[in-house]
């Protein structure tokens, strides 16, 4: 199983937050699903919170590499510098 899953899709924000939420439902192992849409955005999804953050020239693979081992030291999404929107969605596993 991945503990983070990336895709890329010529979607709007919120299709890309419901194939990143249809990925955390299938893959019971997976922390973290990255969904990069079609309007230089990125959805960041965990169990607990969704953040979304405009992207930049070089931003998406950063964020990517950085957000999982952010997530592993007990630090929050929303923590991580540059969000546009953060949305706390808990939800009960």
């Amino acid at each position: 199983m991945a503990d983070v899953v990336v895709g890329c899709l010529p979607a709007s924000t919120d299709f890309a937050v419901r194939v990143a939420d249809a990925w955390l439902a299938e893959l019971p192992g997976c922390v973290l699903a990255v969904v990069h849409t079609d309007d230089r955005r990125t959805v960041f999804r965990t169990r607990a919170e969704e953040v979304l953050w405009e992207r930049g020239p070089g931003c998406a693979q950063l964020c990517e590499v950085c957000a999982y081992p952010w997530l592993v030291a007990g630090y929050r999404l929303a923590e991580l510098s540059g969000p546009v929107d953060s949305r706390a969605d808990v939800r009960s596993c």
